[in-house]
């Protein structure tokens, strides 16, 4: 199990920091394995703090709201896959008007052809 979520982790990281406009381009770190998680967000609780990357001020912050973004999947919908994650960001996007991120990720998830499992 442990390699299945440093897998997702990866995954979420590499998708996040393609859709996330401004980030350098040097490899983004996969973050080291979690002890306990924190207690679950709600969904709802998740979009009240949601920030759109390009909004954010550096590429430290832009990582770190990659890193809890993670950690939120991870606790809340353990069973999503890297493409639910990635959708259910999408959302988030729209939400908050995140233009320059959604035209990144679009482009990404055009040329890997990702397709969400949840409905």
């Amino acid at each position: 199990m442990a390699a299945g979520i440093r897998s997702v982790a990866a995954g979420l990281i590499v998708l996040l920091a393609l859709a996330s406009p401004g980030l350098s381009q040097t490899p983004p770190q996969i973050p080291a394995p979690l002890g306990d998680p924190p207690p679950p967000m709600t969904d709802a609780a998740l979009d009240t703090a949601f920030q759109c990357p390009e909004s954010l001020g550096s590429d430290a912050e832009r990582r770190q709201a990659m890193v809890v973004y993670f950690h939120w999947v991870q606790a809340a919908h353990p069973d999503w896959s890297v493409a639910d994650a990635v959708e259910f960001k999408k959302t988030l996007l729209v939400r908050h008007s995140c233009e320059a991120s959604l035209r990144d990720l679009a482009d990404y998830t055009k040329r890997e052809q990702l397709k969400p499992r949840r409905k």
